[in-house]
């Protein structure tokens, strides 16, 4: 990571903008960053962390919302802006700190949150990268490859922060380092063991009581069949709180044995219970056997008395059923007679109608047909004088269809001349259409183009209308503006007015106090005499009249009080006094905008709204331009257009006119022809439906009366067919033959009635003479009694049922038991000695004994060490090989944590000492070579973070000459391995070495910065 260009507004003590380009300082790789004590150095690197990581160094950390400097403007937006290289890449990166706005309208305050932006530069362009907090975190996290902690570690040494590495006990270092190195693992590893023994150590004595419960749940399941005295003497006696813990595998096993004697115990006596319930069980069957077949007897002769009353009408049925089965043969002759009866009566209708039907279409004839008025219609005519008349009908017929071809012709004609007449009239309405829509857009024109004109005018004018509205727009804020801000001049006067009387009031008030205090100073050390020692003023033993104090004497704190109070004051005075300085500076400002009209706010604003409306209606005109020549063209070209449209349609009005006379006068001549071959009273079209009616209903009369005769013929044959039939019948006629049928349902009902009479009569009697019911007795067996003493049966053999069940699972619940004790057990032991094992581990891995080094820390201490070897190299050259740091990696107290401890070896003596020892200048030594070892470390575990470079923030006025020359020599050193080091202090003697640098000056508007060469001192 390399910043580039860092821009500050309204940060820190820099009120208006400054900017610091690191290019600049690049080529001599150590650059000086100095200035007066208070001036605002440190303030440009908790800039640069601020734009990185959103938060600055130290306890300015908890003040993020005060970070907005005070000598910035009212209202300006506190930022910090900073360009850099990353992975080979640059970004910029925006921020501003949570601040509050002073409101726009009225006094108060509006809280802004904090904003950030990340964008990404490439070829003059950007490419946004993040546009919220979270996410630019994220995004310069990944970026840099460093937290915001060893951002602070190994690029921005803050002033005095880096020397808590070295000064930091055990403890503390431990947590600096947790930050500086991923070790998460290894503390998951040992809080992981810790966890691990625990749990274990809670499963263990679970399984323990696991183990006990079984043995005592055993001994209950037992003692469910067994007695007491049994369960003793196989377990031994049972303290009251359970199972004797004497109680082993061995012991449950000669339990399960005990139990399983009481069950076959238990199913002997079972077995004798159910062979005397299956004796009464077969004498209460036998018995309730015989009384059933008894019952059963008695409702077969009960039934077979019912179908004996019911035999005469099963013969009747009989009966019916035979006639109508005879009659079934006849049931084809029968059927045939009345359906041809039934077809002869249709066909006579239907002749008879036919007949009037030719007769009304005779009358209805509109044209003479030969020989049709001599047929007689009154019956049916013979079949030759029908055909002669359908001849005639149809010759007629032709004679009409020839005359048709004329009235066609005719039609056509007709139609031909309405449309083409109708063609006709719409050309002439389109025609007068055009000139009357050429004539409205004629009269359009002039103004359009006066309307064109206008708006070219106008749109000459724009330039100076838009110039003249900025202007005197810009007049009228600024004369609001003004008129506002006069009531914030006047406020602040009256603030500093009376800022100033309260200064002069506390300062009276503090010299009045401290003119009484002196006044009362006898007396106050009169308070402090005592016998025996002299008087500090005369140096007599003697005080005949002490100075006693007066009753408005004050104190040496109250005149201190007072004393600070004026001091406040006049602070409040000077910040009085600098307000108001603001307040007019920004009413000169405004003035000088405002113009002429600075006075007169409204007349400022009826100037700009008369130039804003000049430039609307310029603007408007000229918007309307390009439509006004689309408009003009238009109008142009339509007219053109509709002058040809009327030409071409009065051209197509005369071809249609002559076109509609030809047509009508062929209608004419064919109506004409038609005339003089029909007759002017006679209709073509209502002579041919007339003597097509006519036509339909004879052939209706020939067709109808030929089925008539083919019916008559049918119904003959049948009644012949019928006759024969009832010859060889039991029936007399048709009538007594139809009377004896039956329909299928009802022959099939009768006939299932009869033999179902039957088949029960006979299925009963075959019963009741069976031996089963004929050798019953009369008197009926006690089932009852029987019934009760098989109850009693019953209930003993579930009781012993019940027995052997809860013995059979007392059995097998003690059983699963013992194989659960047996197995528990073997388990139990493995699990004491694997959890003794975690145990002694996780002790050992959380430093709970010797050495007493937990397992993350004895990797810090690695990394420790680490640091030491990088850090000794440069302590060795600062220090000309005096000093050498050392890591104490074991226990200097009883029962302290140790591995993170740092001593210092002194090639002088040979001796090791605590760090704490080290002069100041030596201690900025050792704390830079230390920090400076930790960036190495870092860069080098960091995933192959380029640290490019490196800021230190003061220490260096402890150093003597030699020391500073040494510690230069080093940090030279690291910008020849590329890196550029960049030095804050307010040395002199640096400037005479580093000729670049960034010049840091204070003012009372805020500090400002300037970046380049340095002066000689």
């Amino acid at each position: 990571m390399k910043p580039l260009l860092l821009e500050i507004e309204a940060f820190g003590p820099y009120g208006g903008e400054v900017s610091v380009d690191f290019t600049q300082l690049e080529g001599d790789g150590l650059f000086l960053i100095h200035g007066r004590t208070g001036s605002g150095k440190t303030s440009l690197l908790d800039a640069i962390c601020f734009a990185l990581y959103g938060e600055v160094p130290g306890a300015r950390h908890q003040a993020t919302r005060s970070l907005r400097s005070h000598h910035a403007d009212r209202g300006a937006t506190p930022r910090v802006r900073l360009e850099f290289e990353a992975q080979g890449s640059r970004y910029r990166v925006d921020r501003t700190p949570p601040w509050d706005a002073p409101k726009l309208r009225g006094a108060g305050v509006t809280p802004k949150a904090a904003t950030a932006v990340l964008v990404r530069l490439h070829d003059g362009g950007e490419h946004p990268v993040a546009q919220k907090v979270t996410e630019v975190n994220r995004e310069i996290r990944d970026l840099i490859g460093l937290t915001a902690s060893q951002f602070l570690q190994v690029i921005l040494l803050p002033q005095g922060r880096f020397e808590k590495v070295l000064q930091a006990d055990s403890a503390e270092r431990e947590k600096l380092f947790e930050t500086l190195f991923d070790t998460q693992v290894f503390k998951a590893a040992q809080e992981w063991l810790e966890t691990q023994a625990k749990q274990r150590g809670m499963e263990l004595g679970r399984a323990r009581t696991e183990v006990r419960q079984i043995a005592e749940e055993a001994a209950r399941r037992a003692a469910a069949v067994l007695d007491p005295e049994t369960v003793d003497a196989v377990l031994g006696e049972a303290p009251e709180d359970g199972v004797a813990p004497s109680s082993g595998p061995d012991e449950i096993d000669a339990l399960v044995a005990a139990v399983g004697r009481r069950v076959e115990q238990r199913q002997n006596e079972l077995q004798a219970v159910e062979q005397a319930e299956d004796t009464a069980r077969a004498l209460h069957a036998q018995a309730a056997a015989t009384a059933e077949r008894q019952a059963r007897r008695a409702e077969l002769r009960a039934e077979l008395a019912s179908l004996e009353q019911l035999a005469d009408e099963i013969g009747r049925q009989r009966l019916l059923l035979e006639a109508a089965t005879s009659a079934e043969v006849l049931r084809p002759s029968l059927d045939d007679v009345a359906r041809r009866t039934a077809v002869v009566e249709r066909d006579r209708k239907a002749v008879a109608a036919d007949l009037a039907r030719a007769r009304e279409a005779r009358e209805a004839v509109a044209t003479t047909v030969e020989g049709l008025a001599d047929l007689d219609l009154r019956s049916v005519p013979s079949g030759d004088r029908l055909s002669e008349a359908c001849r005639a009908v149809t010759a007629r017929q032709s004679a009409l269809e020839a005359l048709a071809v004329h009235a066609r012709t005719a039609e056509q004609a007709e139609a031909a001349h309405v449309v083409a007449q109708q063609l006709a009239d719409d050309a002439a309405k389109v025609a007068a259409e055009a000139r009357e829509r050429t004539a409205g857009l004629s009269e359009q024109l002039p103004g359009v183009e006066a309307a064109l004109t206008s708006a070219r005018a106008a749109a000459e004018r724009l330039p100076g209308l838009r110039s003249d509205a900025v202007q005197t727009r810009s007049r009228a804020d600024a004369a609001a503006r003004l008129a506002r801000h006069r009531p914030e001049v006047q406020a602040a006067e009256a603030a500093h007015r009376d800022a100033a009387d309260a200064a002069q009031a506390a300062k009276a008030r503090h010299l009045e106090h401290w003119a009484r205090y002196l006044d009362g100073m006898a007396a106050h050390l009169a308070g402090r005499l005592e016998l025996d020692p002299a008087c500090a003023v005369c140096g007599s033993h003697d005080h005949p009249e002490p100075a006693q104090p007066a009753p408005d004497a004050v104190t040496i704190e109250e005149v201190e009080r007072r004393q600070a109070e004026a001091e406040q004051a006049e602070e409040k005075r000077d910040l009085a006094m600098r307000g108001l300085e603001a307040k007019r500076n920004r009413e000169a400002e405004l003035r000088g905008a405002a113009g002429p009209a600075a006075d007169d706010p409204d007349e400022a604003e009826r100037l700009a709204a008369c130039a804003a409306r000049a430039l609307a209606e310029a603007e408007g005109l000229v918007a309307d331009l390009e439509s006004l020549r689309a408009e003009h063209a238009n109008l142009t070209r339509v007219i053109a257009a509709d002058e040809k449209h009327a030409q071409m349609a009065d051209v197509t009005a005369a071809t249609k006119s002559a076109e509609a006379r030809s047509h009508l006068h062929r209608a004419a001549e064919a109506r004409a022809a038609l005339a003089e071959q029909l007759g002017s009273d006679l209709d073509l079209d209502t002579a041919q439906a007339s003597l097509t009616e006519l036509l339909t209903a004879l052939t209706a009369v020939a067709e109808h009366a030929a089925s008539a005769r083919e019916a008559r013929a049918a119904l003959e044959a049948a009644h012949e067919r019928l006759s024969d039939d009832l010859s060889t019948s039991p029936f007399a006629d048709r009538a007594e033959a139809s009377a004896a049928l039956l329909d299928d349902e009802t022959r099939t009902d009768l006939r299932r009635r009869i033999d179902r009479h039957e088949g029960n009569t006979q299925r009963i009697k075959t019963y009741l003479a069976s031996p089963e019911l004929a050798s019953l007795p009369d008197e009926a067996p006690d089932v009852a009694g029987l019934a009760e003493g098989l109850e009693r049966a019953e209930v003993a053999t579930a009781e012993a049922q019940r027995q052997v069940a809860l013995a059979v699972d007392a059995l097998d619940a003690v059983t699963g038991l013992a194989r659960r004790h047996r197995s528990q057990a073997e388990a139990l032991s493995q699990a004491e000695t694997e959890v003794n094992l975690y145990q002694a581990v996780a002790a050992r891995c959380c430093g709970q004994v010797a050495p007493k080094v937990a397992l993350q820390r004895w990797v810090l201490g690695t990394y420790l060490q680490e640091v030491c070897r990088h850090a000794n190299r440069r302590l060795a050259t600062m220090t000309a090989g005096r000093y050498q740091l050392r890591v104490e990696r074991t226990a200097t107290r009883a029962n302290a944590q140790a591995g993170l401890d740092l001593r210092v070896h002194d090639a002088n003596t040979n001796q090791e000492r605590e760090v704490s020892t080290l002069s100041g200048g030596e201690t900025f030594q050792a704390s830079l070579a230390l920090a400076l070892g930790v960036a190495d470390s870092v860069e080098a575990h960091a995933g192959g973070v380029r640290l490019e470079v490196l800021f230190v923030d003061e220490g260096f006025g402890s150093l003597d000459p030699e020391s500073l020359e040494l510690a230069l020599d080093e940090l030279d050193g690291l910008r020849a391995g590329g890196r550029t080091v960049g030095l804050i202090s307010h040395v002199g003697s640096l400037r005479e070495r580093i000729r670049t640098g960034v010049e840091v000056t204070t003012g009372p508007g805020g500090s400002t910065v300037r970046v380049g060469e340095i002066a000689n001192v």
